[in-house]
């Protein structure tokens, strides 16, 4: 978030971030997996046992999942959609 910025340094170059998340035709950037799903862009670094850090852009969040190890983790995208996403478009 923030293309690189933290508490207004530059952390990491701008042309990285854009190109990191860029979106293309594999659904994935650089360790980023890129999501557009009714015309709301996201990328998300998505780890082992359901741990996940979603960045939605356009509404300004971050989420952040960590959780104990469990094998066949249930889709952490579906939760941020159906619970997470309509409590900050309301």
């Amino acid at each position: 978030m923030n293309e690189g910025l933290w508490n207004h340094q530059r952390i990491l170059s701008k042309a990285w971030i854009q190109e990191s998340i860029a979106r293309n035709s594999h659904h994935y950037g650089y360790l980023w997996w890129l999501r557009e799903e009714e015309d709301l862009f996201s990328y998300a670094a998505v780890g082992d046992g359901g741990n996940i850090i979603c960045c939605i852009p356009s509404l300004n969040t971050v989420v952040a999942i960590s959780s104990l190890f469990m094998v066949n983790a249930p889709d952490r995208w579906s939760f941020i959609k159906e619970h997470i996403i309509p409590t900050l478009v309301q």
